[in-house]
């Protein structure tokens, strides 16, 4: 038998992309009493299919655990743009090494959607969609930008 999806295990958030990100937080907070971290909003540069790009960022994240929602308000031209009929953008899963994480994955057929501007073929963050179009996040659990940590400091409900 096959070892476990590492994911499997060890997820850690559903990402969506959502076309008014406080719209959006008001209904989940209505329908599931989930809680949020306050709105961030910044820009991020990307490198995206290969081309860098700047992309305006609204994000929030549910303080709820042990599985946390990720909410993206919909950047369109972007790796951020609503795939219609398809509520999930990504999961997001711990494992102790990224890169080898995503060089697992690309071995297997996935290819590497968008990563951070950097030297190296992953940088920082990355997302690879597998050949069925299902999109991962693999995060290492000793990137200091990976955890919640960072999120929990306000809860607010919409």
């Amino acid at each position: 038998m096959n070892e476990p999806a590492p994911w499997a295990q060890s997820i850690h958030h559903i990402g969506r992309v959502v076309p008014d990100i406080e719209v959006a937080m008001a209904q989940l907070s209505a329908h599931y009493g989930v809680g949020w971290t306050p709105v961030r909003r910044y820009e991020l540069e990307v490198r995206d299919e290969g081309r860098e790009v700047r992309v305006a960022m609204s994000v929030a994240l549910s303080c709820d655990a042990p599985l946390y929602i990720e909410l993206f308000e919909e950047a369109s031209g972007s790796p951020w743009t609503r795939r219609r009929g398809d509520p999930i953008h990504h999961l997001c899963y711990w494992v102790p090494d990224r890169v080898g994480e995503a060089e697992r994955l690309m071995a297997l057929g996935w290819h590497l959607e968008v990563t951070g501007v950097g030297p190296d073929e992953i940088n920082g963050f990355c997302y690879l969609v597998g050949p069925d179009g299902m999109r991962m996040e693999p995060k290492s659990l000793d990137d200091p930008a990976a955890g919640a940590q960072p999120w929990l400091g306000g809860r607010s409900r919409s």
